[in-house]
Formats: structure tokens, C-alpha cells, sequence
């Protein structure tokens, strides 16, 4: 089986190196050959025979543009791990939605499956498609493994994040200043391609993102601090950084927003914060009991292994591609109005 996945970006984009690119070795062994180009650069459309399948992987791509892929792709499969189709951090035109909405429409009604990382995407999904199910995110259980925080002085409260979300750590600012002026054994870390903009002066630790250590980095966080706006964009994310906590074995503080609560139980994963004072007072709790913080990282890290490891999706996304790929193909059945 031979697929071709048109991406969201390369393989420093979180959304497709956990969507896609982490699945070529694993697709491989399992024998399904995938490659990946980014979306925005694909213009050989008649390679398009070539595959036994094509995925889309969270473009909105114009009517034009789906109903040619419809044409040349023998199987189409389209892939969302956010709402592509809501704001982020700003308003949409009224046009600008129903274009959006319009776009959702057309690659979903013309995909023979599609695929999202949770129930809140998915059941948007089946608003205009016949085939939709959920693929959670995953990571690699051999890559993100858990830390021996046994030797060590001090305790590590650590964020890791893209640029554009340090203000949703930056707006908890306050809860982390009286955090550090009740424990001066903690220390705050964040893992970033840039350095936050705190307005009181925070005293933090910045660990510079680097490709490939940024699991070393979370391995040796004690506490994950995971804060999120409460909007409809935020509600349908599955957030890495989650997971990646988990599977380091270290409990998280997290907002309890949408599908971030799919990811995270209360007591089995990590802790719910959602206003001022509740951050502090959860981290609190977590750094003066040092059993309770080993419980909820023991479970955080069982739940991540029976529920987001990547050898079980790889699996599943294995036996939906050979079971679609084996099907034969009726494009005249898609609606590509």
C-alpha cells in the first residue's frame, strides 16, 4: 500500500510530525509506504495515480482544488487535530466563515474518510461526512520515557510550548510569583522557541527548543503546567504537551477545557486548575506532597500507554488504510457541491 500525505507543514510543525511523520516507520513495518510532502508546495496531480491513497492533512483547500484531488486520488482521507475552521486569537469576517464552512464541507463530503483526534472534531466531521472517525494523538512510548527524580534537590515546574501560546502561560503569572515566594525550592522551566513576556518579572529557567530534546527537557519537569483560554478553538484541541507530561510520568496542572478533559482525569493524569488562586493552590498541594505527585504520575503514565501510545494508533491507522485501500473506488458517489 502506497500513500501520499499533502501536509500542514514540515516536520518542525507539531501538527504534522504527530499526525504524520512519526508514522512512516511504524506504517513501514506494517506494510504501508507513506510519503509526505507539504501541502502548499503539491502541484504534480497526475502523480496522484500513483497512490493508493492520498491524505489531506488539515488544509482547507478551495472546491477547485478538492475536486481535482477527488479526480486523480484513487482513495481520499482527510486528517484535522484542531478547528482549522475556527479563530484563533481573533475574529473571523463573516465571509471568511462561510468560506471556511463552505471548504470543511467540500473536503469532507469528498473524502472516503476522515479522521480527527477527538470526539468534539469528530462529530463536526460527521456533520458532512459518511466516514469519520476518532484517531487520538499519540507519541512514541521508546522516545518519551520517564525521569528518575529520586537524587535530585528542588522541585521543577516546567511549560512547554510553541511561541504563539506563551501568553496562556503568561496569564498565570500572579499564581506562579506567590508560588515562588511560599516554596524556594521550586523552580520554573520553560521549554520554548522564545522566551516569554512576563510583565512582574517572573525568576524562570529558559530551556531554548531544540528538534529532538525536547523530551529529555519535560523529563525533568516534576509538575506540567498546561493553561488554556476558554474558546471554542482551545475546547477542540488535543494538546501534545499533555501527553507529552504524561508520558514522562509527570502529573500535570491543566485548564479544564473541552477535549483536553479526554486526555486528562482528574487524579489520573494530573489536576484541574481554571481561574486565579486555583493554580496555586493545586501546585501547592502537588509540591508539599511528594506521594500524591508519584500516584498521579504512575497513572499518567498507564494511561498514556494504554490509551495514546503510538504502536496502538499506528495499528489502527494501518487497518483503516489497508481496509480502504482494498475497497474499490466509487468517486461518482461524492457530493462535491
Amino acid at each position: 500500500v502506497n500513500v501520499l500525505a499533502l501536509t500542514f507543514g514540515d516536520e518542525s510543525c507539531a501538527s504534522s510530525q504527530y499526525r504524520i511523520f512519526q508514522y512512516r516507520n511504524e506504517l513501514a513495518r506494517r506494510g504501508i509506504e507513506l510519503e509526505a510532502q507539504p501541502a502548499n508546495e503539491f502541484s504534480d496531480w497526475r502523480a496522484l495515480a500513483d497512490y493508493d491513497a492520498v491524505i489531506i492533512q488539515k488544509r482547507l483547500f478551495s472546491g477547485r482544488v478538492v475536486r481535482r484531488l477527488r479526480r486523480g486520488a484513487r482513495r481520499l482521507i482527510y486528517d484535522v487535530d484542531d478547528a482549522i475552521w475556527l479563530p484563533h486569537g481573533r475574529s473571523h469576517h463573516p465571509f471568511t466563515r462561510w468560506r471556511t464552512e463552505r471548504r470543511l464541507k467540500a473536503v469532507c463530503a469528498a473524502a472516503d474518510l476522515c479522521l480527527a483526534a477527538n470526539g468534539l472534531l469528530n462529530a463536526k466531521l460527521a456533520d458532512f461526512s459518511k466516514n469519520a472517525q476518532v484517531l487520538p494523538m499519540a507519541l512514541d512510548p521508546k522516545i518519551w520515557t520517564r525521569g528518575d527524580r529520586s537524587d535530585r534537590e528542588g522541585l521543577r515546574v516546567g511549560w512547554n510550548g510553541y511561541p504563539a501560546n506563551l501568553c496562556y502561560l503568561e496569564a498565570i503569572e500572579d499564581d506562579l510569583i506567590r508560588l515562588l515566594k511560599t516554596h524556594d525550592n521550586v523552580e520554573i522551566q520553560v521549554l520554548c522557541g522564545a522566551r516569554p513576556a512576563f510583565k512582574q518579572g517572573l525568576k524562570y529557567t529558559y530551556i531554548p527548543f531544540a528538534p529532538g530534546r525536547d523530551s529529555e527537557a519535560v523529563r525533568g519537569f516534576d509538575i506540567g503546567l498546561l493553561p488554556l483560554p476558554v474558546d471554542a478553538f482551545a475546547a477542540h484541541k488535543s494538546p501534545i504537551k499533555a501527553l507529552q507530561y504524561m508520558a514522562s510520568g509527570v502529573v500535570t496542572v491543566a485548564s479544564p477545557v473541552g477535549a483536553t478533559l479526554d486526555l486528562i482525569e482528574e487524579n489520573r493524569g494530573g489536576v484541574f486548575a481554571s481561574k486565579p488562586g486555583e493554580w496555586l493552590s493545586a501546585l501547592d498541594r502537588l509540591i508539599v506532597d511528594a506521594e500524591l505527585r508519584t500516584r498521579i504520575g504512575d497513572a499518567a503514565r498507564k494511561r498514556f500507554e494504554d490509551m495514546f501510545s503510538l504502536d496502538a494508533t499506528a495499528t489502527e491507522l494501518a487497518r483503516l488504510l489497508t481496509g480502504l485501500t482494498e475497497t474499490a473506488p466509487n468517486r461518482h458517489n461524492h457530493s462535491l457541491t
